[in-house]
């Protein structure tokens, strides 16, 4: 199966558990989580992320508080069980990364479902284009820690992203200065969740968390844009209202 039919599968999965009712949606990120914490323990041995991570999306879900109390409780225990100090902060970091953050996708589900496909056409609309414009017209690197990322691909994304965003909340009713902010924060949030999940990946050497997913890598490797932008929409969508 090529990686574009492979793509477009897992875009329509995606699409379709975005118009499951918030209920159900909250049931599928948790099994989102738990996949891409399954390809963490595995990469690197750390076992206490799965099914940990679970836990902690749930906890957020009902209050950030305890979503923090959660991760930081559940790293003690594992650092405590490994009798490694580092653990402490490895698995604090991979529960907020495949726990608390994911969380941020349910509280978008709830504000509507313009939001929420909003939210995700506008990731995609930055994966794609910059993916595109940085192979046809991309000649400066954008970072070591990606070289195939570039500058022109990066704006292109951002640009696409950003548009996309704000002509979508715009139908939906959204005042135009707080539909291109949040599409400002989508397209960023976009491009930050890519470099972060490339910089842990250069970070311990790998080039993809598993191969679940054919070409497309892992979970991990697929959804690490959209939960970084799921994130920095609520929080621009709460501070905007």
């Amino acid at each position: 199966m090529s990686r574009e039919v492979y793509g477009l599968l897992i875009g329509s999965v995606t699409f379709l558990a975005f118009l499951l009712p918030p209920e159900m949606f909250l049931t599928a990120t948790v099994l989102l989580s738990l996949a891409m914490a399954k390809e963490i323990d595995q990469t690197l041995s750390l076992k206490g992320v799965f099914p940990s991570s679970g836990i902690v999306l749930v906890g957020t879900y009902l209050s950030l508080p305890l979503g923090l109390l959660l991760a930081t409780v559940l790293s003690f225990l594992k650092a405590k069980l490994s009798k490694d100090i580092r653990d402490l902060s490895l698995t604090f970091f991979f529960l907020v990364y495949t726990g608390l953050i994911p969380a941020f996708l349910v509280f978008v589900r709830e504000q509507g479902l313009f939001p929420s496909l909003a939210l995700l056409l506008g990731v995609w609309a930055h994966d794609v284009v910059a993916l595109y414009v940085g192979r046809r017209f991309g000649k400066r690197p954008l970072t070591d820690l990606s070289p195939s990322k570039t500058v022109e691909g990066f704006f292109a994304g951002v640009l696409a992203s950003t548009l996309v965003v704000s002509v979508l909340l715009s139908f939906s009713g959204f005042e135009t200065l707080k539909s291109f902010a949040l599409g400002v924060g989508v397209a960023l949030g976009s491009a930050w969740g890519d470099l972060l999940e490339s910089l842990i990946k250069r970070s311990i050497g790998i080039k993809d968390f598993g191969n679940a997913l054919g070409d497309h890598g892992g979970f991990t490797d697929r959804f690490d844009s959209l939960i970084v932008a799921g994130l920095v929409f609520y929080l621009l969508s709460s501070i905007a209202q």
